[in-house]
């Protein structure tokens, strides 16, 4: 053009208004524009999804269509979208070599912290979210609604204001970042926005709802904490849990809070008739260990020893270390009291004792694994392996004695142990039954029509 020779351009709409649907273009040129700068998209970019992304937090997802609460309704009773795009997220600024993270060293407790508004400076606050790999942390940024001095607040488009805490998952994001597909993933996406409320809405394509008022910290639930323990928690995907953030506040647009490593969980853990025994911490700060009978609290011990006299078959205890400062670890392995099955091996556990002998016997390892760091770090996980060890001993004596109900019972659990092994092969499949399951639609449809 005029004697020079274009090399690269970006293709915009003059206009995004269809379908009685009002959009400001302004907010499609700056997600657009995030793409020319080397930005992925962070909603997820398949045929057939099953998680929002990033939402509306963030200018990469469906933050560009945020619009200007002045704006919606405007003058003319239509809501302008895209009046008001979000910010780029914590993670975006950090990839664009824009804002270098305040990153505490795991050796201390950072302690107190606090987090100015991102549109008045730079302040990023990087947590190693596992004890297993630094690739996996947390990146803590302060998003506000409210009016700036001085400066137009981009963010004035939000559903919410607080502490926004994301999980970033490096391995994830550089597999995936040239296809465009970082956050394609529902069991493990590459930037992923912790929701307070708990409600996991973002993990949800079919509520509509791609950020609310009780996705930040402390936010309308008024969460103050989120440990290994909470709900929702610092579970990252490889073990350990080891993040504590807790008395989380805000005023005056500033966020403060209390950020501590937790130390690992108790190991060595036990049961000998109602004495529940564990090895010994190694962290240099421990203070006390937490007892908790089929996922509730129970009691502390100042010793590596606990006696319950009112235990009884069926009952799971879990040991959580805590230290000086009051950071909780995640749980232990957990322990039930239970009789001896009668034949059969597998120890009162039913799906033990259906696999003991056979090619899911190295497998029992795997399901308690996800016992582990799954079941028993939610509420209702906890509520059902406390249902499980109950009225599991019963059933084990029971197929313990009878071989055919052995061998039914590991046909049943087969599809269940590879679901869990292999949960990238599990989505795959459930994508193509769906994408099948359209294409059969559609072409039924065509052939009516």
């Amino acid at each position: 053009m005029d004697g020079r020779q274009i090399t690269e351009a970006i293709i915009m709409p003059q206009t995004d208004v269809q379908d009685g649907i009002y959009v400001d273009p302004g907010g499609v040129f700056l997600h657009e524009f995030g793409h020319w700068l080397g930005l992925p998209d962070l909603y997820c970019t398949s045929l057939i999804c099953f998680t929002d992304g990033a939402g509306d937090w963030s200018l990469m997802a469906s933050g560009n269509y945020n619009a200007d609460p002045a704006l919606c309704p405007d003058a003319f009773g239509k809501c302008i979208y895209g009046s008001a795009p979000a910010h780029l997220d914590a993670w975006s600024k950090i990839y664009m070599g824009w804002v270098a993270p305040l990153t505490p060293a795991t050796t201390s407790d950072p302690g107190s912290m606090s987090l100015d508004v991102v549109e008045k400076n730079r302040s990023i606050i990087k947590l190693q979210a596992s004890t297993d790999t630094t690739a996996q942390y947390f990146l803590l940024e302060n998003r506000q609604t409210g009016p700036l001095s001085g400066i137009a607040n981009y963010d004035r488009g939000l559903s919410g204001s607080g502490m926004l805490l994301w999980l970033i998952d490096d391995q994830v994001v550089n597999a995936n970042l040239a296809a465009n597909t970082v956050n394609n993933s529902f069991l493990r996406p590459g930037v992923r926005l912790i929701e307070a409320d708990g409600d996991n809405a973002l993990q949800n394509t079919s509520d509509h709802d791609l950020g609310s008022a009780g996705d930040p910290f402390p936010g309308t639930t008024n969460n103050r904490a989120v440990t290994p323990l909470t709900t929702p928690s610092t579970l990252p995907y490889t073990q350990y849990d080891w993040v504590n953030i807790r008395n989380i506040s805000e005023a005056s647009m500033v966020v403060s809070f209390d950020a501590g490593f937790a130390p690992l969980p108790p190991q060595g853990v036990v049961l000998a008739g109602t004495t529940l025994s564990w090895l010994a911490s190694t962290a240099p700060d421990i203070w006390q260990y937490a007892i908790y009978k089929n996922g509730v609290y129970l009691s502390v011990a100042d010793t590596v020893s606990f006696v319950d006299d009112t235990a009884i078959d069926g009952d799971s205890f879990t040991v959580v270390a805590l230290d000086a400062s009051g950071n909780e670890s995640a749980f232990s392995s957990a322990v039930v009291k239970q009789q001896p099955a009668a034949t059969g091996g597998g120890g009162g556990c039913f799906i033990a004792t259906a696999a003991y002998g056979s090619y899911l016997h190295a497998d029992v390892k795997a399901l308690r694994k996800f016992r582990d760091e799954y079941l028993l770090n939610n509420s209702a996980g906890r509520v059902f392996v406390n249902l499980y060890y109950r009225y599991s001993p019963p059933l084990a004596d029971i197929i313990a004695r009878h071989e055919t109900l052995r061998a039914t019972v590991r046909v049943a659990l087969t599809p269940v142990v590879c679901s869990i092994k292999y949960p990238i092969i599990l989505l795959s499949c459930i994508i193509a039954a769906a994408a099948i399951i359209l294409t059969m639609r559609r072409r039924q449809s065509a052939s009516e029509a």
